[in-house]
Formats: C-alpha cells, sequence, structure tokens
C-alpha cells in the first residue's frame, strides 16, 4: 500500500524536523539523508502500519504516520529494501512525525538500498 500526502504549510515541513535544534544535530552520531519512502511499520500497537521515510542514517530514521500512531519509547520494526527487518525504538514524536532511533546500526549498502527505492526529496 502506498500513501501520498502532500505537506503544505511551512512548519510542517519536514526538512525543517529533519533539521531541527542545534543541540539535536549534535546528538546525530551518523549522517542523516533525505527521500520518501513508503513503508510499513509493525508494532505492539499497530501492525502493518503505513508510514514514510522522510530521512535515514545508519542509525535512526523519521518516518511520517497518523498522529498518535506510535508512541515514543514504543519498539518498532520497519522493513527497509536489503534490509530484512530493521527494530528501533520512537525517540521522539511531534505531531505527524517520528524520530527512530535503530537498536542496532544498520550498514551503509542498507541507507544506499533505501535512497534508491526511495523518491528523491529536496531540502531547498
Amino acid at each position: 500500500m502506498q500513501l501520498k500526502a502532500v505537506l503544505g504549510h511551512p512548519a510542517d515541513n519536514p526538512a525543517n524536523i529533519t533539521s531541527g535544534t542545534a543541540k539535536a544535530a549534535d546528538r546525530r552520531r551518523t549522517e542523516r539523508r533525505a527521500l520518501r519512502l513508503s513503508a510499513a511499520a509493525n508494532s505492539h500497537s499497530a501492525d502493518g502500519l503505513p508510514v514514510f521515510v522522510l530521512d535515514i542514517s545508519r542509525g535512526g530514521l523519521l518516518l511520517e504516520a497518523e498522529p498518535g500512531a506510535l508512541a515514543v519509547d514504543e519498539r518498532v520494526d520497519i522493513s527497509l529494501p536489503d534490509q530484512e527487518v530493521v527494530t528501533g525504538r520512537i525517540a521522539w514524536q511531534s505531531d505527524r512525525f517520528f524520530g527512530c532511533e535503530f537498536t542496532t546500526t544498520i550498514s551503509p549498502a542498507a541507507v544506499d538500498a533505501a535512497l534508491l527505492k526511495g523518491e528523491p526529496f529536496s531540502t531547498g
């Protein structure tokens, strides 16, 4: 299932969420890459939840889903291209955006595969 969404308000722009504050950027251990990739998330509260991956790094990703669909500290499994299942936890939530930290870093090849499968995303 592919979910289509249009982000119309500048405050809701995922690039603004991805950029975050300087403090958030300092905490990141690996470079994040912007994309738009349809995926499904499985958790104890939702099975096969349609989500968009809006950015990805070896250590985590930014998800877009229905507000309240996932909760902070909730464990989530996400299927990515060339990666069976990636497990992480929801580290933060703001409206329909969810920051997910992987329990184990993924390979650079898995990041590249997600970028190849996703739609290009411009932050400018």
